[in-house]
């Protein structure tokens, strides 16, 4: 399914059932076509979610979305976030506005709106239906899926700049699963966890 132009004001309606802050998951359309990568990781202290990718016109833009505001323990219904999108498509960008407003249930109500006269579409608002999808975690960060923590003691969260859920105090190699915006995902504290890259050396 594509995205379908609107002559008002443009909605995306996320549906988010049973994730939680320590769960990757990638919130999709029926079709695939649009992704956004951990967005529930804006409630846990996140304000930027890079490797956003969508359709407008037939054309694949990809790209990512910054938060002028987020929350750092979660959100709860009625929580409005406000930032913005850029997206390239070669040459080609596109940029706006994004609000998103959670529900009960883990819902989200996305609003997004092309303000870029650069972009070369002929619709400025959109809306697409997406839900969240768990992924397998993968080493994908680094050839061996392996970096170095050298220097410790260096702290292990639960969520990007969350709850500290141990420390790694010798130099240590560590399994990656993963990133969002310079957080590895580790597995060194025997449950998933991030490290900031300041920590590791790969």
């Amino acid at each position: 399914m594509q995205l379908k132009p609107l002559t008002v004001l443009a909605t995306i309606s996320l549906v988010l059932t049973s994730v939680s802050s320590s769960v990757a998951a990638t919130w999709r359309s029926q079709s695939s076509q649009t992704l956004i990568p951990q967005l529930d990781t804006i409630c846990w202290g996140n304000d930027t979610i890079d490797s956003v990718q969508t359709i407008f016109e037939n054309r694949l833009y990809k790209g990512y979305l910054a938060f002028d505001y987020v929350k750092t323990k979660g959100c709860v219904p009625g929580d409005n976030l406000v930032g913005n999108f850029t997206l390239y498509n070669g040459d080609n960008r596109c940029s706006g506005a994004i609000n998103v407003t959670w529900r009960r249930g883990n819902n989200a109500y996305v609003q997004w709106e092309i303000d870029d006269p650069r972009c070369p579409v002929n619709t400025q608002y959109w809306e697409i239906n997406t839900y969240p999808v768990v992924e397998k975690d993968t080493p994908v960060t680094s050839p061996a899926g392996t970096a170095t923590v050298f220097a410790p003691p260096s702290n292990v969260r639960a969520t990007p700049n969350g709850e500290i859920i141990c420390s790694v105090r010798s130099v240590t190699n560590i399994n990656l699963y993963g990133s969002v915006n310079g957080w590895y995902k580790t597995d060194v504290c025997g449950s998933m966890g991030y490290i900031h890259n300041s920590q590791i050396n790969f």
